[in-house]
């Protein structure tokens, strides 16, 4: 009744009372309800359209902390493939020094031999010995020279 006394739905005295017709009822709560929805929103100030840039076909946009990230992966894979390439250089160095190492060996190897006192001949004449260093001297300093020779070339 409270809507017919403010007069915001129209009503009719009569003897039985007061009046209204539905429809005025619903009509009024369909807009309160309205009302009520409208104020419940917050009005957002309007804002400028976003343009987007024209984007070449075949290509996209990434964004800037995306972008950095990769950049630094792409970093790490270079200086991963430089750290590959100074390794295979140095097993290369590796295996030429150690085909060397082996070489020597074989001809110092060869040089003990010739150095061996002749055994005696089959016919009994006695061989002529020839004094040698003792071997332990000889692969002592054979070895010394090689251990130094070989850091000579690491310098």
């Amino acid at each position: 009744m409270a809507w017919a006394d403010g007069g915001r739905v129209p009503a009719q005295d009569s003897s039985q009372g007061r009046l209204v017709l539905l429809q005025a009822v619903v009509d009024r709560a369909t807009e309160m309800r309205q009302a009520r929805a409208a104020a419940a929103m917050p009005s957002a100030p309007p804002t400028a359209p976003v343009l987007q840039p024209d984007v070449p076909a075949g290509s996209m946009i990434v964004p800037r902390d995306a972008w950095d990230r990769m950049l630094d992966q792409l970093g790490n894979l270079h200086e991963a493939g430089q750290q590959l390439a100074e390794a295979r250089e140095r097993a290369v160095k590796a295996e030429t020094e150690a085909g060397f190492l082996k070489e020597r060996l074989t001809d110092l190897r060869e040089q003990l031999e010739r150095r061996q006192p002749a055994t005696p001949a089959a016919s009994g004449t006695p061989a002529q010995t020839v004094p040698a260093p003792a071997p332990t001297t000889m692969r002592r300093d054979s070895l010394l020279g090689l251990v130094a020779r070989g850091l000579r070339r690491k310098r």
